[in-house]
């Protein structure tokens, strides 16, 4: 039923809130390039690390070889929140939270590609 109703809505008809008091109050330069930031996105007890380094060519920069993810992020994938209501995710997660407060440190920054085979040497051999 709900995935009806959206597929008979308009474009403007979505119920995306936009630029709200959330993102209102991001720091400028985080508004400025939000695509180019390897970091944790943050959601309660969900934590995903935010890889631009893997879609450079999307944004006309030069496409490293990427790296593989470390293992700590590969324990967030094996997270499972049952049974764990009286846990302090806060506190769990701190490591993510202080490199989030720490966002404009982040940001990935490569060459801007010249030609259409711009890449790393060894990307595509």
């Amino acid at each position: 039923m709900i995935r009806n109703t959206f597929d008979w809505m308009k474009q403007n008809e979505a119920p995306y809130g936009g630029e709200g008091p959330d993102v209102q109050s991001l720091p400028l330069y985080a508004l400025q390039t939000p695509w180019h930031i390897k970091c944790p996105l943050i959601d309660y007890a969900i934590v995903e690390i935010h890889h631009p380094e893997r879609v450079l060519r999307q944004f006309d920069m030069v496409q490293d070889i990427p790296p593989n993810p470390l293992i700590s992020e590969r324990r967030l994938h094996t997270l499972d929140r049952c049974g764990h209501h009286e846990h302090d995710w806060a506190s769990y997660h701190r490591d993510y939270v202080v490199q989030w407060n720490d966002v404009q440190s982040l940001m990935v920054e490569r060459p801007e590609i010249k030609n259409d085979r711009d890449t790393v040497p060894d990307y595509m051999n």
